[in-house]
């Protein structure tokens, strides 16, 4: 909030801390160790391992632990506080029901607005804020997706100017871009979690680059 001053020449003026949330980010690491025996061309039938390979299989792994460790940061608990030893949980569960009724309902156009609507209302999705290349992205496993193609709203032409089932496949609706993966949290009843968040409010900072090496294991025949 901004304080009001009495107008006059000279005034005093008044220090005050930034009121902003500030979380400590702790690194984590990750490794991974395979091998293979240098008769498995034999043993496998005539399977060549190469370097290439293993670069075949560690990567999307790696990719697939960035998802994860991204949902976690997005979804659980954060490190906050001076020493980073207090926990602050993401508290904005959103449940969008059918008419209002109990019976949840699959993902729809209706939670989409409604997520759209509490963005609006922190003014985290703002004009100002798209012009600068800001956008509002949600999260989205396969069944999100199945489930938001069967909303009349996305298929009925009397709803869209452009019908976005030509292949299928959506990527965008309502202005809002869909992220996919098939790492979404759970809750307490078993149910998947859409995410919501402004690309410019949720970052990935890796802290050292990857690093994949190959050689011989001596104790292991040299593998």
């Amino acid at each position: 909030e901004i304080t009001e001053t009495t107008g006059q020449r000279f005034v005093k003026s008044i220090g005050e801390e930034p009121d902003t949330d500030r979380r400590w980010v702790f690194p984590r690491s990750f490794q991974k160790r395979m091998r293979w025996d240098r008769k498995d061309n034999i043993f496998l039938g005539n399977q060549n391992f190469t370097s290439q390979d293993a670069l075949d299989i560690i990567i999307p792994a790696f990719n697939r632990m960035i998802d994860e460790v991204i949902i976690d940061g997005a979804s659980k608990g954060n490190n906050t506080g001076p020493n980073g030893n207090d926990i602050k949980f993401v508290d904005q569960i959103l449940p969008v029901n059918l008419g209002g009724g109990t019976e949840p309902a699959p993902f729809n156009v209706a939670k989409m607005l409604a997520a759209k609507e509490i963005l609006k209302h922190v003014e985290a999705l703002n004009p100002e804020a798209l012009a600068m290349g800001d956008k509002l992205c949600c999260m989205v496993n396969a069944n999100m997706i199945t489930a938001l193609l069967n909303d009349e709203k996305v298929i009925n032409r009397d709803y869209n100017l452009i019908a976005p089932l030509m292949d299928g496949e959506i990527t965008r609706y309502a202005g809002i871009t869909f992220v996919p993966t098939e790492k979404l949290p759970k809750d307490d009843e078993d149910r998947y979690l859409a995410i919501f968040y402004m690309k410019s409010g949720l970052r990935y900072h890796p802290w050292d680059n990857r690093l994949i090496r190959t050689g011989e294991d001596e104790d292991r025949s040299f593998a």
